[in-house]
């Protein structure tokens, strides 16, 4: 080989090398493209247009020296809104709901702290210094409220509720973004720029600037993590998976086992009833106890007799969902049969065998204080119990703890004397599902009274309501051409909640259910409650509009509106009691036997009804009424309003210890002239606390 000869590349290598560099160039040019960077999670601060401020002095301006208070920062709120961009072209808004939710009852106490400091401008009008803390207390004395409750029920409403601030800014869609613009679902283009920490947005009408959370890889996107990473633990179960050995405290002294069962949730208790029998026994709170595969049967005052395993342990307190525990069988939830000295009960209980393989039932802790009337609490992880004390229900720690997160609305009030006695959202209307049928009786009685029928009428059955009783959503089987007495279709709506019978009777009215339905908003409107109230049937139940569009409407109520109607029903016709207050009647038209659905008829000796009702999307609601009589013997009626709770066994739970705490407030109040008198305004409000100073 000649020296300086050099060696060439074949072509086909120099061309390969070069497509190659190419197409890296190219790949690191389209990775490094703003939209790649897009997808992610932002979050950024967003101001809430309102006007607390120019509400709360309003309101504080009614009263003398008013426009004097310092309200400054009651209308600064913002909250955190969260912006996701998927790789897949949708993308998700929402906002942080209890930051919100925290900032809206900031604004409602500065309020309340703008109530106390005008009763100290008027004190020291009159020559009087008194502090923060007294003006409190003279409030509290002069309405029986503290300043927050007092603006939480008369004072106005600064802000719009999370809900409604969610329902704005929960959006999400698909996107798109081009050349520095880009394009979302029901939003404006805007122009972005993008890096790997901030993300600004702008348009003619606004701008906006989010910042990138910064996401931790996830265990299993690699293999040691996938690996070694530690178990979960989960709030909630598939079913009752956690059991617990607690420890009850008797009278402040000696201690015992109590078995425990924390159903799906944890501290959702349910506890063993022979464990307490034993602990209980030579106390004024002892009780016999017998338990078979359905029914428990509990004898007061009497010492109960131990069959083997009351006080002992779990063997192991943890399971996995699903896994059958071979050392002791919990049974499932269900409605059982009580009987109580005599009387009977019906309560959720769980009865399985105990660690020594006899029956056992399990009750949740609060019903068996509610029951057999405990003054039981937790305190420092024990279960501490006066056998000497009575069951109360201390609704403001209640409230504090979550006590109306389990439902969409609740109240509860003195119909008597129009006192609400305390509520959560009670202004909200949300789906009612089958309380709807009280207005409808209201209607069919309106009806009556006016001579239009009588409840001896006989009405005819239709084709219509033939269908109703053989769909899904059918309680009580009736034929087309089926004559019906009214009064025996009243029966049928009101105990086993009967939706064909409550569209036989809206026919029978009005010839039709839709003109039947204009007499229901009609009537709402009459009565005051038609903002917000709608209805589209009579009974109650979901239905999806005649178009191509798949969507499901409802029946739509507040709570305080239901308990404005209740009111109205047991004033003008209080005869509705002897129907709800029945738990079974024969009716002769229908051949058969209807059973009322509220169980609290049976656990509480003066309830009378008054309605149930569920749908997916109301969740389960209970209308409830209760006799209480005061401290000078006047007999009250009280109503407790229940929408959206997540189960029968929490509306149930929940309404009765609201019954049981209005029943408390009663005996507080007085006749119903002191009721009235309690201060609704400002000026009220100030110039009685004057008096307390």
């Amino acid at each position: 080989m000649a020296k300086g000869r050099k060696t060439k590349l074949p072509v086909f290598i120099i061309t390969f090398l070069l497509v190659f560099i190419a197409g890296g160039v190219f790949l690191c040019l389209l990775l490094m493209r703003p939209e790649r960077k897009l997808s992610g999670t932002w979050v950024t601060k967003k101001s809430i247009e309102n006007d607390a401020h120019s509400a709360a002095k309003q309101w504080l301006d009614s009263a003398r020296l008013g426009n004097e208070v310092n309200l400054e920062g009651i209308d600064d709120i913002s909250v955190s809104l969260t912006l996701e961009l998927y790789k897949n072209d949708t993308w998700k808004m929402y906002i942080d709901e209890a930051e919100y939710t925290s900032r809206y009852n900031a604004a409602h106490q500065r309020l309340a702290k703008g109530l106390r400091s005008l009763l100290i401008l008027r004190a020291a009008e009159l020559g009087a210094e008194i502090t923060e803390e007294q003006a409190e207390e003279a409030i509290q004395k002069a309405c029986g409220l503290s300043s927050d409750e007092f603006v939480e029920k008369y004072g106005p409403m600064l802000l719009p509720d999370a809900a409604a601030v969610n329902a704005k800014y929960s959006l999400n869609g698909n996107y798109s973004a081009k050349n520095g613009v880009i394009s979302r679902d029901g939003m404006e283009d805007m122009h972005f720029m993008v890096d790997d920490e901030l993300l600004v947005m702008a348009n003619d009408n606004d701008s906006e600037t989010y910042h990138r959370v910064k996401e931790e890889p996830a265990a299993a996107d690699n293999l040691l993590g996938s690996l070694f990473s530690p178990m979960t633990a989960h709030a909630a179960g598939n079913n009752h998976n956690i059991l617990e050995n607690l420890t009850l405290v008797v009278d402040g002294s000696g201690s015992h086992n109590i078995k425990t069962i924390h159903y799906d949730y944890l501290n959702n208790r349910y506890v063993s009833m022979r464990d307490f029998a034993a602990a209980l026994i030579g106390t004024d709170k002892q009780f016999e106890l017998s338990v078979t595969n359905d029914s428990v049967t509990i004898k007061s005052g009497q010492t109960y007799v131990g069959v083997g395993g009351e006080g002992d342990p779990f063997p192991r307190t943890r399971r996995e969902p699903d896994e059958e525990d071979p050392l002791y069988n919990t049974g499932v939830l269900k409605n059982n049969t009580m009987e109580y000295d005599g009387v009977t009960l019906k309560y959720y209980t769980f009865i399985g065998n105990n660690t020594a393989g006899y029956k056992d039932a399990y009750i949740n802790l609060t019903d068996l204080a509610m029951m057999m009337d405990l003054d039981i609490w937790m305190e420092d992880g024990r279960l501490n119990l006066n056998t000497h004390g009575t069951y109360s229900v201390d609704i403001a720690t209640l409230t504090d703890e979550g006590f109306f997160d389990e439902v969409n609305s609740a109240l509860v009030g003195d119909v008597t004397t129009g006192e609400i006695f305390i509520s959560s959202k009670e202004d909200v209307p949300v789906p009612i599902a089958s309380t709807t049928k009280l207005m409808t009786y209201l209607c069919v009685m309106d009806a009556v009274s006016a001579g239009e029928i009588s409840l001896n009428d006989i009405a005819v059955v239709s084709k219509k309501g033939e269908e109703l009783s053989r769909s899904i959503d059918g309680v009580i089987k009736i034929d087309e051409g089926q004559e019906v007495p009214v009064d025996q279709l009243l029966l049928g709506m009101l105990l086993p909640s009967s939706n064909e019978c409550a569209l036989t009777l809206a026919e029978h009215v009005a010839g039709s259910e839709e003109a039947f339905v204009e007499r229901m908003n009609t009537k709402a409107a009459l009565l005051g409650i038609s903002d917000g109230t709608l209805f589209i049937n009579c009974h109650g139940l979901p239905e999806f509009p005649d178009n191509t569009a798949t969507s499901k409407i409802q029946n739509h109520m507040s709570a305080k509106s239901m308990f404005i109607l209740c009111s109205h029903i047991l004033k003008t016709y209080p005869q509705i009691k002897d129907i709800t207050s029945t738990k079974s009647a024969y009716c002769e038209a229908l051949k058969r036997e209807v059973r009322n659905t509220n169980p609290l008829l049976y656990n509480l000796p003066d309830c009378f009804g008054l309605k149930t009702g569920t749908t997916n999307k109301s969740g389960a609601c209970l209308v409830s009424g209760l006799k209480a009589t005061d401290a000078e013997g006047n007999v009250h009626e009280i109503v407790a309003v229940e929408f959206g709770a997540e189960d029968s066994t929490v509306r149930v739970s929940l309404s009765q210890e609201l019954l049981l705490y209005g029943r408390d407030k009663v005996k507080e109040n007085g006749s119903a002239t002191e009721a009235a008198s309690v201060p609704t305004t400002v000026e009220d409000l100030i110039v009685n606390a004057l008096k307390y100073l």
